[in-house]
């Protein structure tokens, strides 16, 4: 980081300063992972993000219709099968 690139690294340095983790790109792209040691910012800005947070959800099964609606987290709906939906990241 430099003074140059260092607006692109401040979103970063916020999130870890808030406690958020910071993840970085491994060299071929892949994936993302989690660095066991302190976070240096040594590489492009763009290798770095902050780990996205898992969507959560409640899905609303009618039964008598082909169709599945979305609900706000912590829906009640009578009766209807509802299915409580977590991402894993």
């Amino acid at each position: 980081m430099n003074a140059s690139n260092a607006k692109d690294y401040l979103p970063l340095v916020q999130a870890l300063a808030e406690g958020k983790q910071i993840q970085i790109q491994k060299m071929d792209g892949s994936a993302w992972f989690n660095p066991d040691t302190e976070i240096l910012f040594q590489l492009p800005a763009n290798q770095y993000r902050i780990k996205p947070e898992p969507r959560e959800f409640w899905i609303i099964n009618y039964p008598d219709h082909p169709r599945v609606y979305l609900a706000p987290v912590n829906s009640s709906c009578g009766g209807l099968e509802v299915i409580h939906v977590r991402e894993v990241l």
